[in-house]
């Protein structure tokens, strides 16, 4: 997930709203992958519960980050990302406004976000990233300690 954000943002024609959409359908998909690939990493290392050692700690943290993750920085992420994407078909005007309109997404939207005031600032997006260089870092370093 950490590569596939900034990848798709660097794409020079795809708006954000657009860019954001595909996020919060991609992202829980990727925590689905990144849990699965988590459990067998439990599994592979045999590393106890019970064990306090240097492997405990190296693959508790990223564990601990993708539950943070998966709870709740995700569910806030889309959350988040809808509500620009209504915003962005909001300002859509005519034929460029009109495939949306009519579509049952755009209706569920619509009633979860109209009306409602705007987040100008998104320090969620800040937390996630701060969170991924952790979580990889602690991914490295465990692989290092037990490959």
């Amino acid at each position: 997930s950490f590569m596939e954000a900034w990848l798709k943002f660097r794409a020079p024609f795809v708006p954000k709203a657009l860019a954001l959409d595909i996020g919060r359908t991609i992202f829980p998909a990727l925590n689905s992958v990144e849990l699965a690939l988590c459990v067998s990493l439990w599994i592979r290392s045999k590393v106890a519960l019970t064990s306090m050692t240097a492997s405990l700690w190296l693959l508790g943290i990223p564990t601990l980050i993708l539950a943070f993750d998966v709870t709740l920085l995700t569910p806030k992420l889309v959350h988040r990302g809808k509500q620009v994407v209504f915003e962005y078909i909001q300002r859509q005007t005519g034929e460029s406004k009109a495939p949306y309109e009519d579509s049952l997404a755009f209706l569920e939207l619509q009633k979860e976000f109209q009306g409602k005031p705007t987040a100008k600032t998104d320090t969620w997006h800040v937390v996630y990233v701060a969170l991924e260089v952790v979580k990889i870092m602690g991914l490295i370093f465990f692989l290092k300690t037990t490959l």
